[in-house]
Formats: structure tokens, C-alpha cells, sequence
């Protein structure tokens, strides 16, 4: 089961409090979206920078990934989400 797999302490933006690393990337995406901090290029198709970067952030702390780990992995999902458009 995926909540067992990814069960952890990981950091909240903006708090001291550790939960899951699921509900972590959950409410991390959230939080930047409620706000509009997302992508700023307002005519384009899709906005995927609060998703793809608060997700790979907290799945960096969980897996306790290197800078150039986490930066890879955005850099790759970015690159694959566009593909085809």
C-alpha cells in the first residue's frame, strides 16, 4: 500500500510540524496554488512548477536526495509533461 511505502517524517513549508510524505506533497502543492504562485507565463497550456516542485521536494527529504537529485527530477518531469504538445 502506497501510505505504508511513503510513511515518514517529512517537513510542511512553513511549519515545524513532520507528517507523511504523501500528505506532505499534498499540502506543499496546495499551498502555492491557493496563493497564485504558480508558474507566471499566464498564456501558456499548462502550470505544472507548484506541482512538480513541491512533490519533488518533499519526496527529496524523504529519500534525503543531493540538490543535483531533486534538481533532476524536476528538470525530467518538467521535460516529460511536455512532451507531445
Amino acid at each position: 500500500m502506497v501510505s505504508q511505502e511513503l510513511s515518514g517524517p517529512t517537513s510542511i513549508i512553513c511549519s515545524n510540524k513532520k507528517i507523511s510524505v504523501s500528505s506532505v506533497a499534498f499540502i506543499n502543492t496546495f499551498l502555492p496554488r491557493n496563493y497564485s504562485f504558480d508558474d507566471i507565463f499566464e498564456p501558456g497550456v499548462v502550470h505544472p512548477g507548484a506541482t512538480i516542485v513541491m512533490s519533488a521536494l518533499a519526496l527529496s527529504e524523504w529519500l534525503k536526495s543531493s540538490i543535483d537529485e531533486f534538481m533532476e527530477a524536476i528538470d525530467s518531469r518538467i521535460r516529460s509533461g511536455f512532451q507531445g504538445c
